[in-house]
């Protein structure tokens, strides 16, 4: 082991690595008075903008014993794990990271005490314009790169929004061509609901109780474009952009589906409620409603 250095009232024992002095993250917890593991947390925090072997080195641990502590019998943890040595630049880049005054102490006495201290006052200043200068120009670098993939991010959502546009041009486009043609051999709800015989009280064809079973059977009425499968085919009807809707028609087959799933279901569905007392509507015991049950949903027909 080399010869120790007190910076901070820390003994920081001399560490070379590659001919560069070198220290570890916990050596630079102590040094700044900071809690255990922060400039781990920091270094991976920013694993991006540090060069290997320009700001630091990876070794083995096993590396790490034979290098600078052969006497330690105790071998403790993983041989062939990795720990970082942090050279100057590294712990410069990553000493930004802490804003504290002791910070800023601790960093010139470390600078000039340890990673420096066989250099002549002329080599230190040059030294430190030297890494003040490629520090800078690594931000700088860093910068322009986040600018260069704003950019190409908003090209490429300009493009994707032209895509989209042309899309919608081509469906609504395709929507009036084929209009006539597909509504000529699909069925609304309500013509759904005259077959089946269903009539809401107010004597129109129960077009609510079509849409809840076909909710129920998982066609997809809901959605607010031009829509089709096997089932169903959701279009626009109006011709102002303010005052349209989204109109759902059915196909043969899945008016089947709904009419079978109707008929095998009518019975447990079906329900009644009856008067309990005398009323200007009816005597007690007489029929009050009746309807279906459908999605949770009580729906009163014509009796």
């Amino acid at each position: 082991m080399g010869a120790a250095v007190t910076i901070n009232n820390v003994d920081l024992t001399v560490k070379e690595y590659q001919s560069q002095r070198v220290i570890t993250f916990k050596e630079m917890d102590a040094l700044h008075g900071r809690k255990t593991g922060t400039a781990k947390r920091n270094f991976f925090n920013n694993r991006d903008k540090l060069i290997e072997n320009e700001d630091f080195y990876l070794i083995t641990l096993k590396e790490f014993r034979e290098l600078y502590t052969p006497n330690d019998t105790a071998k403790r943890g993983n041989p062939t794990l990795e720990t970082v040595l942090l050279t100057e630049m590294g712990y410069l880049m990553l000493v930004k990271t802490l804003t504290d005054p002791l910070a800023w102490q601790v960093q010139r006495a470390l600078v000039s005490n340890y990673f420096r201290f066989q250099q002549s006052a002329a080599q230190q200043q040059q030294s430190v314009m030297k890494n003040e200068f490629d520090i800078m120009r690594k931000m700088l670098d860093i910068i322009e790169e986040q600018r260069a993939r704003e950019e190409q991010t908003h090209l490429t959502l300009q493009e994707m929004q032209e895509d989209i546009q042309h899309l919608q041009v081509q469906l609504l486009n395709a929507e009036e061509l084929n209009k006539d043609v597909i509504t000529s051999r699909l069925l609304k709800a309500s013509d759904i609901a005259h077959q089946m015989k269903l009539y809401s009280v107010s004597g129109l064809p129960h077009n609510r109780i079509i849409g809840a079973i076909a909710k129920k059977l998982g066609f997809k009425t809901n959605v607010k474009n031009y829509y089709e499968d096997d089932y169903i085919v959701i279009m626009r009807e109006g011709e102002e952009e303010s005052h349209f809707t989204w109109q759902t028609y059915y196909k043969p087959a899945g008016a089947d589906r709904i009419i079978n799933w109707f008929n095998s279901n009518r019975k447990d569905i079906y329900y009644e409620t009856y008067y309990k007392n005398k009323s200007k509507h009816g005597n007690a015991g007489d029929l009050r409603e009746a309807g279906y049950r459908v999605g949770g949903v009580n729906w009163a027909i014509a009796t």
